[in-house]
Order: C-alpha cells, then sequence, then structure tokens
C-alpha cells in the first residue's frame, strides 16, 4: 500500500488501546467493515480511498458513543453536573461544546488524545452548564473541579498532531 493507503494501526490514546487495521482490496462499490478485538477487518475498494476513510471515521464515531458518553456521564455524576443529552461528532475545530439546551458535544477525535486531556475537555464542558461563558467564574469552577487546568489548556492547543489525518478527510 502507498502512503495514501489506510493505516495499518489506530493507536487510541484515550482508550489505552492499539487496533491493528487487515486491509483487503474488494471489488466492487460497496465496503465492510467488521470488528473483532483489537483487529479491524476492512474490505473496500483498492483505488476508492474515499470509502475506506469513511469507513473509519464512522467507525471511530461508533467507538466514541460507546466509550466516550458513559465516561462522561461517569465524570459528571463525580461532580454533580449531568447534561440532558450527550452527542458525538467530528468537529473540525472543537474539542467539545455545549450549548445552551445543556446538549454536550464530543469531538471522536478524543479517542486519540491521552486520558487526562479526555477527562479535562469533560470536565470542561461540563462547568459549562453552570456557566455558559469563559468569565472568571468559569475558570474559577474549572480550576475547583479540575486542578491543573492551565497545564491541560495548552497541551489541548498543540494536540492536533496526535489525530490521524484520515480523520479530517
Amino acid at each position: 500500500m502507498d502512503s495514501d493507503g489506510p493505516p495499518g494501526t489506530i493507536r487510541l490514546a484515550a482508550l489505552d488501546r492499539v487496533v491493528d487495521i487487515r486491509f483487503e482490496a474488494a471489488q466492487g462499490p460497496y465496503a465492510r467493515l467488521n470488528p473483532k478485538g483489537d483487529v479491524l477487518n476492512l474490505w473496500a475498494p483498492e483505488d476508492k480511498p474515499e470509502i475506506w476513510r469513511r469507513m473509519l471515521i464512522d467507525w471511530v464515531l461508533n467507538l466514541g458513543r460507546k466509550e466516550l458518553v458513559p465516561w462522561l456521564k461517569k465524570v459528571g455524576r463525580r461532580i454533580n453536573l449531568l447534561p440532558d443529552r450527550v452527542q458525538i461528532r467530528r468537529q473540525k475545530t472543537r474539542w467539545g461544546s455545549c450549548s445552551s439546551r445543556r446538549v454536550i458535544s464530543l469531538n471522536a477525535k478524543l479517542l486519540f488524545l491521552p486520558p487526562d486531556l479526555v477527562q479535562y475537555v469533560m470536565a470542561h464542558e461540563l462547568c459549562h452548564l453552570i456557566q455558559p461563558n469563559h468569565s472568571a467564574a468559569f475558570w474559577r469552577l474549572v480550576a475547583a473541579i479540575q486542578p491543573g487546568w492551565t497545564e491541560h489548556e495548552s497541551r489541548l492547543k498543540k494536540a492536533g498532531p496526535l489525530v490521524p489525518p484520515w480523520m479530517d478527510g
């Protein structure tokens, strides 16, 4: 496979998990993704990278729903702040957001970050349930819930390269 081919592995730092990718070229306009443990079997036409990229992105989004939503709820219960709803998306520029309707959106790309940064993003967004802005009161709340938040903020600004390029495809 050339450099534009699918990855051989996917490192999901948030889950301390490495998934091997087994790619098989397939004829025809179809694609199948078959997860088995820490091996992901991927069937797609060799000449259509947009298909395998979409399949991997969908797999990461589904994994985010399975792993990040319960994680956020656990963090929320611990600090007694629970959203009305949680969604997993693939935002271009945000790791997470909180709407005025108390809906927290987490970026599936969080799965590629270290667990402490994921935890920080979750705490940050949960704090927006009380303070829907970035006022001094908001940052005091974040500091009370997440000591060392300034270091996390700094690391988050540099975390983009931890996400594989195909996630932006």
